[in-house]
């Protein structure tokens, strides 16, 4: 099959659950593009990106709207020669006038590229809010898209747009041709807000299990017992709670260091907090790490804390990938009962739950786990199970190989 990835940014170092799909589609012999809306960083990156020559299967639409201006000029000048020749195309232009063609460049340098590449067999949206900007339904009513539409949803573009815009969506859950989310939680909202139940369908994210060997921690004679969390510095992911129980234990004569890795807007605001508390002896951040840097992390660390909230703007987590990596490599987990991730962290079975933004509850889950370092084997073997059996990259891709296939098969006994 030929596939095209709509993305957001690309590279991005946070967003591992697309190079998974991505590597494994090709993998599986399938041909990928990419169409990137924005250029991510080019200097830490992961190394499948060179290694599978992604670089050269990627459209950066950016490139040029530089000048957004000029860009504009280009599309009033090119596309009228272009619709002409290809009827894709002049169906898509009638549906504009000069005017919009004018104010849309994104939308019609990405209808252009479709062109140049020909005729996709699936388009897959990753995230919700890039289905929408460029507006994907009016390319596929006008068939410039002529397979099926598949979007993914997988955080922010379901619980900020939806809790903030309710009808936000209502143009492209009635045109697109599935919804895949990647917890139940994400596909309850999706329903609440219109999408049709039959297209909605729950698709996990998963890991490379071969990447993350497993080993049960025992807790140091010597030494801190080395806590860590890697996450993005933003609200919804929680740190300053966290940060707020290691100086509670800090303080309570707890041999604790935590490893944070990450990076992100709130930085500077943690840096303050950590000096403020006077904990920056055993607090260290890391910054953006690859993939395999990050699995150092978890072979050294104890035990893995993800504290996340619910936030002002209403951002809330999927199921986050690093509570994947640390239970399939053997970390007994702490995370909060928010979001998605419940689902995946059954509370005294694969890991342990806390309320969100209660300090008190985390500090005394780590005291608990501290204090007895007998369970930690259990929780580890728990966790390495429900991975297996729920997360492997692998089995989801052949799943959503399946997936492109059914919906193409649906199309073409529907044009029959």
């Amino acid at each position: 099959m030929k596939i095209a990835f709509i993305l957001k940014i690309f590279p991005s170092i946070s967003e591992t659950f697309t190079l998974n799909q991505i590597t494994g589609l090709i993998d599986k012999g399938h041909d990928v593009r990419i169409f990137a809306v924005k250029r991510g960083d080019m200097e830490v990156m992961h190394p499948e990106v060179e290694k599978y020559h992604l670089f050269e299967k990627t459209v950066f639409l950016p490139k040029e709207i530089k000048n957004k201006w000029l860009c504009r000029l280009k599309q009033l000048l090119l596309f009228p020669g272009i619709c002409i020749r290809n009827p894709r195309l002049l169906n898509y232009c009638k549906s504009l006038n000069s005017m919009k063609i004018f104010l849309w460049p994104l939308e019609c340098t990405l209808a252009r590229y479709y062109d140049k590449y020909g005729t996709f067999d699936i388009t897959h949206a990753q995230f919700g809010d890039v289905a929408v900007d460029p507006n994907l339904v009016r390319l596929k009513k006008t068939g410039v898209l002529s397979g099926p539409l598949v979007v993914f949803f997988r955080g922010h573009d379901a619980y900020i747009y939806l809790r903030t815009w309710p009808k936000y969506y209502d143009d492209l859950f009635q045109n697109a041709d599935k919804f895949l989310t990647v917890s139940e939680a994400i596909k309850q909202l999706l329903l609440e807000h219109g999408a049709p139940e039959d297209k909605v369908s729950v698709h996990h994210s998963g890991i490379c299990l071969d990447e993350f060997p497993f080993s049960t921690r025992e807790l140091p004679l010597t030494g801190p017992v080395r806590l860590l969390c890697a996450a993005r510095f933003v609200e919804y992911k929680g740190i300053n709670y966290l940060l707020d129980a290691v100086s509670r234990l800090h303080r309570s004569g707890f041999n604790i260091q935590l490893d944070v890795i990450g990076d992100g807007p709130l930085k500077h605001n943690y840096q303050e907090q950590i000096e403020s508390l006077g904990i920056d002896r055993i607090v260290q951040l890391h910054g953006s790490l690859i993939r395999s840097n990050v699995l150092q992390f978890l072979q050294k660390a104890h035990i893995l804390i993800h504290p996340s909230i619910r936030a002002a703007n209403n951002e809330e987590e999927g199921i986050p990938n690093i509570l994947k990596e640390a239970m399939a490599s053997g970390l007994p987990v702490i995370a909060t009962k928010t979001g998605g991730i419940p689902e995946i962290v059954e509370d005294g079975v694969t890991g342990f739950l806390v309320p969100q933004k209660d300090v008190e509850a985390l500090v005394e889950k780590i005291i608990y786990l501290i204090e007895h370092p007998q369970i930690w084997a259990g929780i580890a073997r728990a966790g390495r199970a429900r991975i297996e059996s729920e997360y492997d990259s692998d089995k989801l891709n052949e799943q959503l190989i399946e997936l492109y296939r059914q919906l193409l098969k649906k199309i073409i006994t529907k044009n029959n």
